[in-house]
C-alpha cells in the first residue's frame, strides 16, 4: 500500500512508468509489468474497457492485438463502439470502415456473449496448457 500511495495513487500496476531516480525497491517491483503485460489480454464483456488500438483483445492465440493503424480522431475508442447492442453482434459496417481486411474478418468471426458483464483481464494460456508470469 505504501508504493501504490507514492508511486500510483491514482492509477493501476500496469498503467505506471518508471519516474527518474526510483528507489532500488520500486525497480525491483516495476520489473515483472512487462511480463505480466506480454501475458495479459482481455476477456470481453460489453467492451468498455478496451482500447481498439492499444490493448490485446483479439481472441487469437497468435495475436491479440489489431494491426490495424488507429484513425485520426479516434485513438480513445472503446471496444463497445464496434458492438450493435440491439442485435448483439458486431457492427460491421463499421469493422469493415475502421480495420484492415485481417483485422475486420478476426473480430467478425468473434463471438459476443456476455454484452452485461464487464471486461475482465486475464492471462493467456501457455503452449503447455498452463497459466504463468
Amino acid at each position: 500500500m505504501v508504493f501504490k500511495a507514492k508511486y500510483f495513487p491514482n492509477g493501476k500496476f500496469l498503467d505506471i512508468s518508471l519516474e527518474d531516480n526510483p528507489s532500488y525497491t520500486w525497480r525491483r517491483i516495476h520489473a515483472p509489468q512487462t511480463l505480466v503485460k506480454e501475458r495479459m489480454r482481455w476477456r470481453l464483456g460489453n467492451g468498455h474497457s478496451n482500447n481498439i488500438w492499444s490493448q490485446p483483445w483479439l481472441q487469437n492465440k497468435d495475436k491479440y492485438y489489431v494491426s490495424s493503424l488507429p484513425l485520426f480522431g479516434l485513438e480513445h475508442l472503446t471496444v463497445h463502439s464496434l458492438i450493435d447492442v440491439e442485435s448483439n453482434s458486431w457492427n460491421i459496417e463499421v469493422t469493415d470502415q475502421f480495420f484492415n481486411k485481417e483485422d475486420s474478418q478476426e473480430i467478425k468471426m468473434m463471438p459476443l456473449f456476455n454484452l452485461h458483464d464487464s471486461d475482465i483481464l486475464i492471462l493467456k494460456v501457455s503452449t503447455m496448457g498452463t497459466y504463468s508470469v
